[in-house]
């Protein structure tokens, strides 16, 4: 047992160690899993190899490090873990056999890891489900590979089952008390989390070699790969939901500028959003109190004019421009100030607007399900080397297959994602910044923070209230605490505490955040870095 607890332990000290000693502890909540069970100690090792290779030769030198080292550590872990009394087999045996197995986790798991950077970059709980899900459901039956040869044609028993269920939890909690502590008391937590390892590495290899023969003619691996194949096809699915959701009235908006509210609204809806003829058509005859933002820009008349979903996908630059043109004409007409409403992505274009045009009939910027610093990552445009290059084409060749299965879209390198990624140092550091004369607040759902990295900062008021994202609008709290901020009253604040919980355990399955100073496309000399503790709004006013 004692060179059980050395192999889960050791391991992680290191990485502990060199995570704090940069400082990178955003990514501490990582270490614990660097001797994890399969498969999440190959996750582990994905998500660091598609967020920092420079090139595809980095690439390919990477990913088979991780394979040889992750082989090495699992049958050392294996043989020490072996249970009393079943038939020991050679370490050469369970090396050869770690070798295969680890190469197949790598390609199975490689889809789920770019999703993981996908989240990171929109920084968009969707992207966290479509992750988890698939990761979880493939632990039932990766667990016991690597300790067996059969594992592929045994379904796991309930036993098994509870046991990959457990790990995920334990790996969970491990990044909660991690992040929970300060400073270098993260790094013998980590190690602690390592010790725990071996206990979860000790019953999984126990549960494993006991065999049910009743259970072993099933193909239990060819179907589980099959049911997440058919859920990357499923994936279009949180396109449709999240249209539905972005493309309906927003509930109650328009009563907004009934209660006495000084400024004229301006609502600003998110991603896949759009505005028929018949609401602009309204807009136009003055029949809506409040002022619907549009993706297209204004008429003759300064209305604004009708758009569709995909209008949404042009670049955060470009859909500022047209804010700005759509804020000077109410303020110039009306003579009032202006306040906005902003949601999802519009969150991003109000706070583009606000950092690149003069605003000074702004009072009011309400920020529902902001994304909170996205950019964490990166990928060179098509032709083009650079870091996560290869993550990149993943996840066109992911996307590409969503569009040919559904009516979706989307592309990760359409002018709106593209503008995240080529921005990314300003959307990171800036989002939950202050602006000088606009009273900003954030109002943010618990899902967030399944996306949100356990250390950010935010320098504005932040309301965190249960809900999903894109979904507080119709809130009666949220409508009574949007008017007070209107009104410039007091909003009140909301319990934290739930939403820290579930920040730093989701920070066990977020992707390691690539530094600025690393990223030549990124220029940013003199722009801080909060993944190195270095507070974000130092240089932003």
């Amino acid at each position: 047992m004692l060179w059980l607890v050395l192999l889960t332990t050791v391991p992680v000290l290191a990485e502990a160690l060199v995570l704090q000693g940069f400082p990178f502890s955003s990514a501490l909540g990582l270490a614990p899993q660097l001797t994890a069970p399969s498969p999440f100690g190959m996750f582990h090792d994905l998500r660091w190899v598609l967020v920092y290779h420079p090139s595809w030769w980095a690439f390919a030198v990477e990913s088979v490090a991780a394979i040889v080292v992750r082989s090495l550590l699992t049958a050392g872990i294996v043989s020490v873990a072996w249970t009393d009394g079943a038939p020991q087999r050679s370490w050469v045996y369970v090396l050869r056999m770690n070798l295969l197995f680890n190469l197949l986790v790598f390609v199975l798991l490689a889809p789920w890891a770019a999703v993981a950077v996908a989240a990171s970059d929109i920084s968009l709980f969707w992207f966290a489900l479509g992750e988890l899900a698939p990761l979880v459901f493939l632990s039932l039956v990766l667990q016991r590979g690597g300790t067996v040869a059969d594992w592929w044609r045994r379904m796991p028993s309930a036993r098994e089952a509870g046991w990959a269920v457990v790990a995920f939890t334990v790996l969970s909690v491990d990044a909660l008390a991690v992040y929970s502590v300060p400073g270098w008391w993260r790094v013998p937590v980590a190690v602690a989390a390592g010790a725990a390892n071996a206990w979860l590495w000790r019953m999984l290899v126990r549960t494993a070699l006991n065999r049910r023969p009743a259970l072993r003619r099933v193909p239990a691996g060819p179907i589980a790969v099959a049911i997440s194949a058919a859920a990357l096809l499923g994936m279009s699915q949180f396109s449709v939901v999240g249209g539905a959701i972005a493309q309906a009235p927003p509930p109650r908006l328009d009563h907004l500028a009934g209660h006495g509210t000084r400024d004229e609204v301006i609502y600003v809806a998110g991603y896949g959003s759009a505005l028929n003829g018949a609401t602009a058509a309204q807009a136009r005859q003055g029949r809506l109190p409040v002022i619907r933002y549009s993706y297209r820009g204004t008429d003759a008349a300064g209305q604004p004019l009708p758009y569709t979903p995909e209008d949404t996908h042009r670049s955060l630059p470009a859909s500022a421009r047209l804010l700005a043109a759509q804020v000077n004409i109410v303020h110039r007409r009306t003579d009032r100030p202006v306040a906005l409403v902003a949601q999802s992505e519009g969150t991003l274009v109000v706070r583009t607007y606000l950092a690149d045009y003069p605003h000074p009939g702004v009072t009011v910027a309400a920020l529902l399900s902001p994304l909170i610093e996205p950019g964490r990552v990166y990928f060179p445009p098509p032709g083009r080397s650079g870091w996560g290059v290869a993550t990149g084409w993943l996840l066109r060749e992911m996307f590409a297959v969503v569009r040919d299965t559904s009516d979706s879209h989307e592309s990760p390198d359409e002018p709106f994602i593209r503008s995240v990624v080529d921005n990314a140092p300003f959307y990171r550091t800036a989002m939950l910044c202050p602006v000088a004369g606009v009273r900003t607040v954030a109002f943010v759902p618990f899902t967030e923070a399944a996306v949100t990295p356990p250390d950010d900062a935010a320098a504005v008021p932040v309301i965190e209230l249960p809900g999903l994202h894109a979904g507080l609008l119709g809130e009666p709290d949220v409508q009574r605490r949007l008017l007070a901020v209107l009104d410039g009253r007091p909003a009140g604040t909301a319990p934290g505490t739930g939403y820290a919980v579930i920040q730093r355990a989701a920070g066990a399955w977020q992707v390691p955040t690539l530094a600025l100073g690393v990223n030549p496309a990124w220029h940013t000399a003199h722009r801080p870095d909060p993944t190195f503790g270095q507070p974000p709004c130092d240089r932003h006013g």
